[in-house]
């Protein structure tokens, strides 16, 4: 297998073949001893059976080694592993976005501890800008699905970030229906189409992230999508569709980190017209305190875009019902 010859001869196979004859070509690597030595020629030769593959074929290899994960794992994993960090790095920098939901929705994982926000970030980068896809909305649930199970630090967090995106497909449905977020979602989803496509770039600066005030990255690049939307809309929509409910209030997964992204959206409009609106949040009765800590923050971080004589009251009023939170809370 290691002759050109034969290089080039797997390069007339089918995909489902050429990733069978790749896997099982590593065999006749030297040296074949367990050895860093081993491992540096293993990945050598991932990357020699993948530089003559033309670059738009490299995603449907990347499907088909997904598609054989389940019969190979057992005894061919860690050929799979070099194999698709191989594929992976010789993607070129832009795919389609049917070939990145592909690869999304075929991408399987066993322990949930390596690659597992590639495919999301593959798909992501193939909108290219553009509004979130039913295509992509459908191969996030396979993903979803796919990591059911997996337990990691980075599989929690991919979790959430998945949750945070299909709030925005009308075909997702809210976990609990009556999150507080309901009211924004029914209002986004009855916008006509152009501008939920505006409504939609912002929903893209959604934060899945544990900060309690963006970062200047996050800023950067929300104020354009903002701008795009019009402040005033902006401000008028936020302040129709969020509700504020009675006895009860649960948050979903996705949803409450929408409106804790919708919280710093309306710091950065530097708005009157929230006033009465955004300090009632602190006072309502959450189903998961810990779930609103970081709406808790970011009503901090709103509070410091406001004058001192508006801002303490409710500032003072946030430190004695939420002390986890409180002391955090910049003047």
């Amino acid at each position: 297998m290691n002759s050109a010859t034969d290089l080039a001869t797997m390069g007339t196979l089918s995909d489902s073949d050429w990733i069978d004859g790749a896997l099982n070509s590593f065999r006749s690597v030297e040296p074949k001893e367990r050895s860093i030595a081993h491992v540096r020629a293993c990945e050598a030769w991932a990357h020699k059976l993948v530089s003559n593959i033309p670059a738009e074929r490299l995603p449907r290899l990347i499907v088909a080694l997904f598609d054989n994960y389940e019969s190979a794992k057992e005894n061919l994993f860690v050929e799979m592993m070099w194999l698709i960090a191989a594929l992976y790095s010789s993607l070129p920098s832009r795919v389609s976005h049917e070939e990145a939901c592909a690869i999304l929705a075929a991408t399987r994982h066993s322990c949930g501890h390596g690659g597992v926000v590639e495919p999301i970030r593959l798909a992501k980068e193939s909108l290219g800008g553009r509004s979130y896809t039913p295509e992509f909305f459908q191969a996030l649930r396979t993903y979803r699905d796919r990591l059911a199970g997996l337990s990691s630090a980075v599989v929690t967090q991919v979790q959430g970030d998945i949750a945070a995106i299909l709030w925005q497909d009308p075909n997702e449905p809210l976990r609990p229906s009556n999150c507080l977020s309901a009211g924004l979602r029914e209002g986004y989803f009855a916008l006509e189409s152009e501008r939920q496509k505006q409504w939609g770039q912002l929903l893209q600066q959604v934060d899945r992230s544990a900060r309690r005030r963006p970062d200047n990255a996050w800023t950067l690049g929300a104020r354009q999508p903002l701008n795009n939307l019009g402040i005033d809309s902006f401000v008028e929509e936020l302040e129709e569709w969020l509700k504020i409910p009675e006895g009860r209030v649960p948050l979903s997964t996705g949803g409450r980190h929408v409106v804790k992204t919708m919280i710093w959206f309306a710091a950065l409009t530097r708005s009157n017209r929230l006033d009465d609106l955004l300090p009632r949040l602190i006072d309502l009765d959450y189903a998961k305190p810990e779930a609103a800590v970081h709406l808790i923050y970011a009503i901090g971080y709103w509070l410091e875009s406001k004058p001192g004589e508006f801002a303490d009251e409710h500032r003072k009023r946030l430190r004695e019902k939420w002390p986890i939170a409180g002391s955090r809370i910049r003047d």
